[in-house]
Formats: structure tokens, C-alpha cells, sequence
């Protein structure tokens, strides 16, 4: 339930206190003062993520702005370090421009500027376009803003690094018959900490009024100090009171309770799975054919290994439909490892489970699952999975007369192997420690030769 809605009295210039559960009265004082000394809000004094052209769209044109400045090249990057640092590393660098042209294209990646929001919030999802990080002040109500946000409900218990999904109640033009009509009605995400922190999130509403679902996904490095969500809707520059919402970081392993999802719909962390997740495509660049076994012959410093993989429908890991890998192989000690990938709604491959003599995991509700292979490949893209580092170095890399591969480099400790696909799902090459470990296709092994 929603704590608290302060509304605002344009007549007498004061505020109401409306308690829908027990709330500290200050906080209405302090939004109050943000309103007479703000006044209504200015666009220009936010700025978009990843936009350095400043006209309020991730494009094309601003992940070749990043890429200019990653490049040492003149661009506006060199006024909006903040704007440009995609991935809040401290600099601009080709991954910042990789992400911005992946949020170009609507596809998964890293958003986080280096503003005050993303050391408490890593992202906020919902069923459309994803929400946009802006860097500034976030917007201030003017005196007489209507209330539109009527109910929240979630937990009110979180961990750093999860998920919190919480369903909203809102109508926009329940207090202002003057924006019943207008369009471009988006929702507005930010974060208190006794005032409001920089930077907010914000995404677009399909509806004037109803409920929607949001998840909030906590930062990885979250403190553990109680802070509050921060909920309003803006409708063309009507921005309407602020309804907060509790967060009480919890630091003892405890886990809050996952919130149920239709049919066989389950999230974990930021992932979420449905129906179709153990029914990953044939000609993707990393395909589990159920059914099918394959063998790899090593060569070189690998000679006399061998190593097979089976691929079953496994078992649901977390409520989540899975492929298992079974793979066994001779190389020091004989040895075995399996593997249970699913495929997110995103079309990312992701590892729900996995057991090997390395150790071991299993995904939960609170956590995303280490990513596996992402839907849309891009050279450059990196990411961290079971103690390895991942890197994509090519889409389109060459080796021994095959063309138009993936090439992913694969970093754990001093080891340093390199993976080769191709996306027909026939060619799985393997090049590790200096010398190529295997051509193979679906039924037939092929020694391909020492580099």
C-alpha cells in the first residue's frame, strides 16, 4: 500500500497531509519547499544518458558522437562527460558507444551514467520501450499539481542487486481536467534519502489511466540505509505530486518474497522467462540441439582429449523451463559438467544452473542469471559469467577457411581461450592456449590442424 500523498492547496499556497498508512509528516514539508522554490519544471535541466546531441533520443548519431569521442575525435562528449560515460567506468570509452547504438536499436545494455540514482537504483523495466536514465534534477511539481498515482503495492524489503516489482495505480487526469487529453504521458522514477538524489528514470505510459508493473532493480552496491522510491506522472510539462514508497535494505541473507506472475511467466532479478524459454533457436550462435550429440577431438597441446556434450529438456530451475548440457571429457582428470540455459524474453541466453568439479550455481528469484550469449552478438560487448570474462572481439572473424564467425575471447585467472561460432549452429571451433582444440559438426568430428 502507498504510505503517504501530500496535495497540493494552490488557493491558501499550503499543503494536506492525506496518511494512507503512517508517515512522517517532514517529508510533505520538504516537498512543499522543493515546489515553491522550483516552480514548474525545466527539461533543459535534465539531460538524457547517452544522448550528447541533447535532442532527448538515444540514436544512431549519438553512439557514433560516443564512438568519435572514445576515438580522441571531436564530439559534444567532451562538455557531457557524464552523458557519454554509458557505463559510469569514469570514462568514455567503444563499450559507451557499443551501448548507446544497442539502446539505439531497442536491444539489451548498460545504462548508467555516472549520476546519484544509479548508486541506489540499477534500471527500471516494463512491458515496452525501456525506461530512460536522465541526468539532473528530477522534476519538480508546480504549486496545484494534481495527485494521480493512488496505490503502490510490493515489498517494501529489498537486497542490492535485486528486483523489486511493484504494481502501480495511477490517472492522469484524476486531478487536472486540463491534461485528462494530452498526449506523451510518461511515469517518473526517482529516489530520496531525506531529499532527492540526481538523476531519474522515466518511461512512457500506454494508458491515461489503470496500473502497471514495474520492476525496480536495486543497485549492485546498494547501502544499506532505508530510502524511498519516488513515483510521479508527467504529461506534457504537468508533472503531478510525488507518491513515495519505502525501501528498507536488508543486509541478512533474507530474501523478500517473489511476486507471482501470470501463467508460467517467471522474473529472476532483471531476466524475465516465459513459456518459450527452453525453446532456443536452431541458428543461433550458441544452439543447445535437443537430442543431439556431439564430440570434440583435441589436437596440439590438447592432443588425445576428448570431450562430448549432450544436450535434454532439464529440469525447471526457479519455476524457469531449461535445456540441459551434459558434457564429460578426459583432458588431466576425467571429469564431467553440466549445464541447465534458458532462454530470457529477450531472446539472451542465460545459465540458470551449472555443476562442474569448479563449483557450482543455481539461479533465485533475486538475482539475474549470468548471461551465456546475448540475442544480438555486438564486437566489443563484454560481460563477467561464473568467474569468467566474457568478450565478444568479432562478428564476422575468419579461421581456417571458415568465414562469418562470432570470435568470443573467454579470460579466467591467466587462461586465455578463444571460442569461434557461426550461426547456422553447424561449426562450434574452440582455440585455446595457442592451438586450435576442434572443428566439429553435429555428427561428425573433423580435425581441423595446429596453429
Amino acid at each position: 500500500m502507498l504510505p503517504v500523498l501530500c496535495t497540493a492547496l494552490a488557493a491558501s499556497g499550503g499543503y494536506e497531509i492525506r496518511p494512507m498508512m503512517l508517515r512522517r509528516a517532514w517529508r510533505c514539508a520538504l516537498v512543499a519547499a522543493l515546489v515553491v522554490a522550483g516552480g514548474a519544471f525545466d527539461r533543459a535541466r535534465a539531460q538524457v544518458c547517452g544522448d550528447p546531441n541533447g535532442d532527448r533520443n538515444v540514436t544512431v548519431t549519438d553512439g557514433v558522437q560516443v564512438l568519435r569521442a572514445a576515438a580522441g575525435l571531436d564530439s559534444p562528449c567532451a562538455a557531457l562527460p557524464a552523458v557519454c560515460d554509458v557505463d559510469g567506468s569514469g570514462a568514455t570509452t567503444v563499450t559507451d558507444g557499443v551501448n548507446v547504438l544497442r539502446a539505439a536499436a531497442v536491444l539489451p545494455s548498460l545504462t548508467r551514467c555516472p549520476t546519484g540514482v544509479t548508486g541506489i537504483l540499477g534500471g527500471v523495466e516494463h512491458d515496452g520501450p525501456p525506461a530512460r536514465l536522465e541526468i539532473g534534477v528530477a522534476p519538480i511539481p508546480s504549486p496545484g499539481a494534481p495527485v494521480t498515482i493512488s496505490d503502490i503495492e510490493g515489498s517494501t524489503t529489498v537486497t542490492a542487486g535485486s528486483v523489486n516489482v511493484l504494481t502501480l495505480t495511477y490517472d492522469v487526469g484524476a486531478g487536472a481536467a486540463e491534461i485528462a487529453q494530452a498526449g506523451n504521458v510518461s511515469l517518473i522514477v526517482a529516489a530520496s534519502t531525506g531529499s532527492f538524489v540526481e538523476g531519474f528514470f522515466e518511461l512512457p505510459l500506454d494508458a491515461r489511466a489503470g496500473t502497471i508493473e514495474v520492476g525496480v532493480a536495486l543497485a549492485a552496491n546498494l547501502r544499506p540505509d532505508e530510502f524511498d522510491l519516488e513515483f510521479a506522472t508527467r504529461s506534457e510539462q504537468v508533472v503531478s505530486q510525488y507518491a513515495a514508497f519505502r525501501q528498507k535494505p536488508i543486509t541478512d541473507g533474507a530474501t523478500p518474497t517473489p511476486t507471482p506472475t501470470p501463467g508460467c511467466e517467471v522474473r529472476l532479478g532483471s531476466a524475465m522467462f516465459d513459456c518459450s524459454s527452453d525453446q532456443i533457436p536452431p541458428d543461433s550462435f550458441l544452439p543447445m540441439p535437443i537430442g543431439i550429440v556431439r564430440k570434440y577431438t583435441g589436437y596440439g597441446d590438447y592432443a588425445g582429449y576428448e570431450e562430448t556434450e549432450q544436450y535434454h529438456l532439464g529440469e525447471s530451475v526457479a519455476g524457469v523451463k531449461t535445456v540441459t548440457l551434459h558434457k564429460t571429457g578426459n583432458h588431466e582428470d576425467s571429469w564431467t559438467e553440466d549445464v541447465w540455459g534458458a532462454l530470457d524474453t529477450n531472446g539472451d541466453l542465460r545459465v540458470l544452473k551449472w555443476v562442474s568439479p569448479a563449483g557450482s550455481y543455481q539461479a533465485s528469484a533475486s538475482q539475474t542469471p549470468p548471461l551465456r550469449m546475448p540475442a544480438q552478438p555486438v564486437a566489443g560487448q563484454s560481460w563477467d559469467s561464473l568467474g569468467f570474462s566474457l568478450t565478444i572481439t568479432s562478428t564476422n572473424a575468419s579461421f581456417r577457411g571458415y568465414t562469418n564467425l562470432l570470435a568470443l575471447r573467454i579470460v579466467m585467472d591467466d587462461d586465455t581461450d578463444t571460442d569461434y561460432y557461426k550461426s547456422d549452429g553447424q561449426v562450434g571451433l574452440h582455440l585455446g592456449s595457442g592451438v586450435d582444440m576442434v572443428h566439429q559438426t553435429r555428427k561428425t568430428t573433423t580435425r581441423v590442424g595446429e596453429v
